[in-house]
This record gives structure tokens, sequence and C-alpha cells, in this order.
């Protein structure tokens, strides 16, 4: 395997791409406003996008309107946004995030210490994925 890039249902992808690259940090890779589409690489025309890539550092994610992702996949139909599974990003400073952060995010568990050396922090994006930002602790 090469990488993994979990391709995220969302609501609204304009929504998404505010939570990820605004909040987050995350960098704008591309978008299209529809199947077959020009690709655009700049965030100019969010509103019109059914599809964005974005990334920061290791970690990418596809963010899809739940539209097309159930057109792409039809198992998916009916379908909503948000999954039974976390996403756990190792970041550099959880600590500054957390203070730059609180507040403006929707806080899935609290900033704690857990027993294998990590910091960790829960944090659920606007379609109500859970991310975990951690980092590790020095033992």
């Amino acid at each position: 395997m090469k990488s993994l890039t979990p391709n995220l249902m969302v609501g609204n992808v304009a929504r998404a791409l505010a939570f990820y690259c605004d909040t987050l940090g995350f960098t704008f890779e591309m978008g299209v406003a529809e199947e077959g589409g020009p690709i655009a690489t700049d965030r100019t025309n969010e509103q019109d996008f059914i599809c964005a890539m974005v990334r920061n550092g290791g970690a990418c994610f596809m963010l899809l309107e739940e539209r097309a992702f159930a057109h792409d996949l039809p198992a998916f139909a009916g379908r909503k946004p948000g999954a039974s599974a976390t996403f756990y990003l190792e970041v550099e400073n959880v600590n500054a995030l957390h203070e730059k952060l609180a507040g403006n995010v929707t806080e899935v568990k609290p900033l704690g210490d857990m027993w294998y050396g990590k910091r960790e922090w829960y944090i659920a994006d606007p379609d109500g994925y859970v991310l975990c930002l951690a980092h590790t602790l020095r033992i």
C-alpha cells in the first residue's frame, strides 16, 4: 500500500472545507463542481464543489457531497454523513491546538493524558466525524 485517504460523505463541501482548511489548517488540494468537470486548484468557487481534497502533512481527506457519494457508491444511498470510526491524527502540539480551537469546535472528549504515553483531544467535524488530535508525551 502507498497511502490511505478516507473519503468522507459530507452534507456541504464548502462547510467541510471551512472546518478542515480554515479551522484545522489543512491545505486545499483540489475540487470539482460536477462529475467529469474541470479540476479547481483554488477555493474560488467552493460553494459549487461536490468533491474536494485537503491535506495537512501526511493526513489527507476526500470530501464528497452526500448525493454525489451515493451516486458513485449506490450502497450508501439514504445514509447520512458520519461514521462509527475515529480518525487519529498525530500533531506536533495538541496543547496549542486546544488553546486555539477550544470553544470553536465540538468537543467529544476533553484533552487528557493516556496511559500509553499520548495526550489526546477528541473533536467532531460539522458532519459528525470524530477526529482525535494527539501527540506523544515525553516519558
